[in-house]
């Protein structure tokens, strides 16, 4: 075929055809195999890649790879494979405070699997982060609703443990943020912030939510 003439060692640069291939190379190769859709290989590459190791100046650099290898398998029709392939992608992205990236991963992973929560805590968390802005009134108004709709949609889908209560921490940025737009009331988004951490305190480290907790009574004037 055309894609195995062209991958042929004697028609690759010396660098791609070298047997030692680096977690780098592979990704290479995965991205032509991807591009002519010969799928089959392009996981294989993606997969050795991925074994090996991206490296780049991110402290997440297996984040690209992860997400073709989601694209891969959601042409190949593996959906929930794909769903968990960009969900492991998006927390590379997040990790890396990549949030726009980040969030386009999580909301292709929970189009293929509706069902699993983190996908949208931590989806969630995304938008709130990329929802803070330097200029006044420091939100971007759209990614804080963004962020309000996909936590209550989790919220719905299934009730929190305590491995999770760092999301109530999101609920309370949240507020937070909703607090600084215009005509908002910041009085009752900051007690109802509270409300959600004291709420968490019930799940998780008390100290974490402790700090944020003295940080809204202080903007409340209550200490």
């Amino acid at each position: 075929t055309m894609i195995d003439t062209i991958l042929a060692p004697e028609m690759l640069p010396p660098a791609l055809a070298g047997s030692e291939k680096d977690g780098n190379t592979c990704f290479i190769l995965a991205q032509l195999s991807y591009t002519f859709k010969n799928l089959q290989q392009a996981l294989d590459e993606v997969n050795q890649a991925l074994n090996l190791g991206l490296v780049s100046k991110s402290s997440y650099p297996n984040a690209p790879g992860l997400e073709l290898k989601g694209l891969i398998l959601q042409e190949l029709g593996v959906q929930q494979e794909a769903a968990m392939s960009f969900y492991e992608a998006g927390r590379n992205f997040y990790w890396n405070r990549e949030y726009e990236s980040a969030g386009r991963q999580f909301s292709t992973s929970a189009e293929l699997s509706p069902d699993y929560t983190p996908t949208y805590w931590y989806w969630a968390d995304t938008m709130i982060m990329a929802s803070f802005i330097e200029e006044f009134p420091y939100v971007e108004k759209k990614y804080v609703l963004d962020s309000l709709k996909i936590w209550n949609s989790a919220f719905a889908k299934k009730p929190l443990d305590d491995s999770y209560s760092w999301v109530y921490i999101t609920r309370a940025y949240i507020n937070e943020q909703l607090a600084r737009l215009p005509g908002a009331s910041r009085w009752t988004q900051c007690w109802e912030a509270i409300i959600y951490l004291e709420r968490g305190m019930l799940l998780g480290q008390q100290d974490t939510f402790w700090i944020h907790l003295s940080r809204i009574h202080r903007a409340l004037n209550n200490v």
